[in-house]
């Protein structure tokens, strides 16, 4: 393979993989809606856990790694030049989550992350109260209404810790170690608050707290060693803030 087209292949290879995350995504949300996954989540608090994790945690995660929204046509696919400063110096036929990006990019604010994960953690919070769990047992239609906020809400939070082109994080590292732990701890918590206390009750906490670490954990190492390496070479913070600037193409 010569090395003009090396580049290409790497280019093509990655829009493939990200493809397939988002459709693996779109695809286990489908699933957890379908017999017999569904009437099993009714009887046993494990496969209730492995659901609600699915839903709350792995598909948001998938969906934005998987950065499907050039093929959704809500991003454009040559994406614009921009400035230091963020300006559009070479106008591309930009799209609606084009502006919403470059906007990211200009108003980077650890607030606003912070409120996301309140928002995230009241959320969950609130379709794991047991009174509200017995009633989307009982009312099998507010399943649609509690899966449809967990997976928003989630996508939102997920933004602020990877990156998903054209939208980049606007937290800083040290504030996405933090973020991610806090929504870690407090998965591992909501444990054992499903429709009843059944032996398996056990089983649905040590699922909760697994897939939590399996989507957070990750996060976490990967900003901490990126973080401390700034710290030791202080090019690298200068380099990590000029590509913030830059579009990722996919």
């Amino acid at each position: 393979m010569s090395e003009g087209t090396s580049p290409r292949f790497s280019t093509n290879t990655t829009g493939v993989l990200r493809t397939s995350l988002a459709g693996s995504g779109l695809v286990l949300w489908i699933l957890c809606f379908v017999s017999p996954f569904r009437g099993w989540a009714q009887h046993y608090e494990f496969v209730q856990a492995t659901q609600y994790s699915l839903i709350s945690l792995v598909v948001p995660f998938l969906i934005i790694v998987g950065s499907p929204w050039r093929w959704l046509g809500v991003a454009s696919v040559v994406p614009p030049t921009l400035d230091d400063d963020g300006r559009v110096v070479a106008q591309g036929p930009l799209r609606r989550l084009d502006n919403y990006a470059i906007m990211r990019t200009r108003h980077e604010s650890n607030t606003r992350s912070l409120w996301l994960l309140g928002l995230f953690l009241a959320v969950n919070i609130f379709w794991r109260v047991a009174p509200v769990v017995d009633f989307v047992v009982r009312h099998d239609w507010v399943v649609v209404f509690e899966s449809l906020s967990l997976v928003l809400v989630g996508m939102f939070l997920w933004t602020e810790l990877v990156e998903s082109p054209p939208i980049a994080p606007r937290t800083t590292r040290p504030y996405r170690v933090a973020i991610a732990a806090i929504a870690m701890w407090v998965f591992h918590h909501l444990a054992g608050h499903g429709v009843s206390q059944a032996a398996d009750q056990q089983i649905a906490a040590s699922l909760l707290w697994f897939f939590s670490a399996v989507a957070f954990v990750p996060v976490i190492y990967w900003n901490l060693v990126r973080w401390l390496q700034s710290e030791e070479n202080p090019t690298d913070e200068l380099n990590r803030m000029i590509r913030r600037q830059r579009w990722i193409d996919p």
